[in-house]
């Protein structure tokens, strides 16, 4: 039985439905032809969803007047969707149907009436409401088109329900640039179990849609994706995560039919996809500096071996060197390695020792056993060969404040550092300023070549003697035109912004008065010294004014600097003027920064009022590669607090005091003048100084 029908239905079902498309073209009994296609094509369970039925007449000579759909399942009634709100079609087309036992809608039909679906391409859309099941089968929707030459098509669409929510599988990253490090431009591709809504993963949400264990997504990053399960993420510049951290993607992510991510149900353990780096390490170059300057590997050179990225340096180490970064033929002797020289753990510094043989333009490839700090072994597929190709490092800029002024004058020298042998012919002194351009565009002055000096023959430090008219600053940032070289032509290496011109200084702190017979420590303060490996500096002062006890070791930085030596310095008498002092850094990392050489323990000896200096002598800094430091070096001095009329210095006032000065103003020879005796402070010891001191000793 058929009867009008379009009362709202509705039973709220369970389940999340996801749209398989399948389309089964009947025989048509004319020469015509017609496409169906039910959407969407995913609904979520237990929902009241809108259905769109197009039509689209594919024949070429009759039209379409009837189309019928057949709510599964098929044949036996519609219970499955029940159908909860059926409009008539457009224009003239209207809606019937028949029911089931149940009283639910069965088979839909669309009559044209006057109407039609024209042939060779025409279109109708028809609508209805539906509540979905929430069984998890398959459904026939089978339909049927009758055009007006009564011929008549059928098909069969096909719908799955998909009871399960979308959980994230993998995270899989594309180094795009090929630098082994996560970096702008690489892209994070995200496999979820199902095909996802895309408009849930968003550019600006991306923070809350996957959110990272820690660290941010950053900005300029796009969101990108096709209809299906993945998700593409291209970096911005920056992001704040690293190798390691977890994704859990929101509630809000859904695949297409609207269920909620799942990807770590509740009550169940944390286990998440991760983001890492699985790309393994590869050796760029290794370089040879000939320290010695004999155009043959020896003793005493270096190898610089660099990595794509930083490297787990645990994998390297003295004992496994001709293992792990075997050579092509030859022996690395008794070699030793240090991986903070120059620049960090993607570069490994191997000095040659005895034994060593090896040839130029000898390859080296490493060892899986050689792995990167995220654990991935070593990929080097085209080993690089030992080569002195490499441009030159400016290191550093030492400012020596030869007049003491604190300022940049006239006759200053600036000690330029490079990291090898350099071509002295490529610093000329009529065109420094070109050759070592400051970043403010100050110049040297006027500079010959008696302003230029080398350390022959080492030459790898340059000492420039600064002439009238310079005007150059300190912080100013000095980058080495490209015609800079190495002794081997290598033009220079240094970064952009290259290293600043600083003072590196060496003072003592201490006290400026003490009390009499007080103990004090005096430090060895040093500031932005590069690479210090080792000290000798004398110390010297009044040992009669004061009694060093100790010299104990210092810091720089959490790097303790040892004492490995004191000795006292003595005049021709005999008599203690001062003491030497060795320090030296274990190892051959060297050290950088700020902080204290050494501590100085002293007693004050001395009288009330007594002075000493505390002043540097002969002095040296040297690096870890056995290059002198220039540093400026600062003196002090220390005196006990001057009691008036304490004229025997033993810091209180008493009779002691008014025999002691008239000792003095009798020019006793055992009884030399002291500060504290001239009681009324005009700088003559006599009669009205003893009065003074009875005085005083009175009001005592």
């Amino acid at each position: 039985m058929k009867k009008k029908f379009s009362k709202f239905l509705g039973v709220a079902i369970a389940l999340v439905m996801v749209l398989s498309l399948s389309l089964v073209m009947a025989v048509p009994v004319l020469a015509t032809a017609t496409t169906v296609v039910l959407t969407p094509a995913t609904t979520k369970g237990n929902t009241s969803i809108e259905f769109s039925v197009l039509v689209t007449n594919t024949g070429s000579t009759d039209n379409i007047v009837e189309v019928t759909l057949d709510v599964p399942p098929s044949g036996s009634g519609g219970s499955n969707h029940i159908v909860t709100d059926l409009p008539n079609g457009p224009g003239n087309w209207t809606a019937g149907f028949s029911v089931d036992g149940n009283g639910n809608m069965d088979v839909i039909t669309w009559s044209g009436n006057a109407d039609s679906i024209a042939a060779s391409g025409g279109i109708q859309t028809f609508i209805f409401t539906a509540t979905t099941p929430s069984i998890g089968v398959t459904y026939n929707w089978d339909w049927s088109t009758i055009d007006d030459a009564v011929a008549t098509v059928t098909g069969t669409e096909v719908t799955t329900a998909d009871n399960l929510s979308p959980t994230l599988n993998t995270i899989a990253w594309d180094d795009f640039d090929s630098s082994t490090d996560f970096s702008a431009t690489d892209t994070l591709v995200f496999t979820f179990s199902e095909a996802i809504a895309l408009d849930t993963i968003t550019n600006a949400t991306l923070d809350v849609d996957l959110p990272l264990s820690s660290g941010s997504w950053g900005t300029g990053l796009t969101v990108t994706g096709l209809p299906g399960s993945a998700v593409t993420v291209t970096l911005g510049s920056d992001f704040t995560f690293v190798s390691g951290v977890t994704v859990n993607p929101a509630d809000t992510v859904t695949d297409v039919a609207g269920n909620p991510d799942d990807t770590v149900p509740a009550g169940e353990p944390l286990v998440l996809p991760t983001i890492e780096d699985g790309i393994g390490p590869t050796l760029v170059t290794s370089v040879w500096a000939d320290a010695d300057g004999s155009t043959d590997i020896n003793a005493g050179d270096t190898l610089l071996f660099t990595f794509s990225e930083a490297m787990d340096t645990s994998t390297v180490t003295d004992g496994s060197l001709s293992t792990r970064l075997p050579l092509l033929a030859g022996s690395y002797g008794t070699a030793t390695i240090d991986w903070a020289t120059p620049a960090g753990d993607d570069t490994l510094t191997v000095t040659l020792g005895t034994g060593v043989v090896i040839a130029d333009e000898t390859t080296v490839n490493p060892d899986a056993a050689v792995k990167d700090a995220a654990g991935n072994a070593d990929d080097t597929l085209s080993p690089p060969a030992i080569d002195e190709n490499i441009g030159p490092i400016l290191l550093s800029i030492i400012w020596d404040d030869v007049d003491s002024s604190v300022d940049v004058n006239v006759g200053d020298t600036l000690v330029f550092t490079f990291s090898e042998a350099m071509d002295i012919s490529t610093i000329p002194s009529a065109n420094i300023g070109a050759m070592l351009p400051t970043s403010g565009g100050h110049n040297y002055g006027t500079i010959t070549a008696l302003n230029l000096g080398w350390n022959n023959p080492d030459n790898n430090i340059l000492a420039v003697t600064l002439g009238a008219g310079t005007n150059i600053l300190t912080q100013e940032t000095v980058d080495p035109d490209g015609a800079v070289t190495d002794v081997a032509g290598n033009a220079d290496a240094t970064l952009l912004t290259g290293p600043a011109i600083v003072q590196v200084t060496v003072s003592i702190d201490a006290p400026a008065t003490v009390a009499p017979g007080a103990t004090f420590t005096a430090t060895v303060d040093i500031t932005n010294v590069t690479d210090f490996d080792a000290a000798s500096y004398d110390v010297l002062f009044d040992s009669t004014v004061l009694e060093l006890t100790s010299v104990t070791a210092g810091t720089v930085g959490t790097t303790t600097i040892p004492v490995g030596a004191t000795t006292d310095i003595l005049d021709e008498a005999d008599v203690v003027v001062g003491v030497t002092v060795v320090q030296n850094v274990g190892g051959t990392a060297g050290v950088s920064g700020s902080g204290t050489l050494a501590e100085l323990n002293f007693t004050f000896i001395g009288n009330s009022g007594d002075t000493s200096d505390l002043s540097f002598a002969v002095n040296m800094l040297g690096d870890n590669q056995a290059n002198e430091i220039y540093a400026n070096w600062f003196d002090a001095s220390v005196a006990a607090t001057l009691l008036v009329g304490d004229a025997n210095g033993d810091g209180s006032l008493n009779a002691l005091d008014i025999t002691k000065i008239e000792l003095i103003v009798a020019g006793h020879p055992d009884h030399p003048v002291t500060p504290g005796a001239d009681a009324n402070g005009d700088s003559n010891i006599d009669a009205l100084d003893i009065t003074k001191v009875e005085l005083l000793v009175g009001e005592a």
